[in-house]
């Protein structure tokens, strides 16, 4: 895979669009919002986990800039991905019927 170009939406009307390029093989990441990119991932590996949608769930994360679901999940995490990163985004584990419990 080569160099991929991301444009990623705001959810929220008060962020901005956020631009970078990214080689998940070589983990290379450049462009404007690049130190952006860096501070996400940085916050995320302090945690060992990104929120993730739909809430509540995380998903844990060790290298995002050389993994397509886990770059997915931190920039998705507060902004709508392309369709080049969206298909990579990790899906929600099923949760077995008997662990819920329902309120009234």
């Amino acid at each position: 895979m080569s160099m991929m170009h991301i444009r990623a939406e705001p959810f929220t009307a008060g962020e901005r669009v956020r631009e970078f390029d990214w080689d998940p093989e070589t983990g290379d990441l450049s462009g404007p919002d690049a130190p952006w990119v860096r501070q996400c991932i940085t916050d995320a590996l302090d945690c060992g986990r990104v929120g993730a949608h739909p809430a509540p769930w995380s998903i844990a994360v060790s290298d995002p800039l050389h993994s397509l679901s886990e770059m997915a999940a931190v920039v998705g995490a507060q902004h709508r991905l392309p369709p080049e990163l969206a298909a990579h985004y990790p899906s929600p584990p099923e949760s077995d019927p008997s662990d819920v419990e329902v309120l009234y």
